[in-house]
């Protein structure tokens, strides 16, 4: 049970990271296709 537990937690863990860099990613593609939005801003 404690293996189920630690695998459920470190698959969410993972997945909100990749969830969040997905995010990033488009926003920073969406300031460079229209140039709304500085680079050096957002970082």
């Amino acid at each position: 049970m404690k293996l189920w537990i630690i695998y459920v937690c470190h698959a969410t863990s993972t997945y909100r990271i990749f969830f969040w860099y997905a995010i990033d990613a488009y926003l920073m593609l969406y300031a460079v296709m229209f140039n709304r939005v500085p680079i050096s801003s957002t970082l």
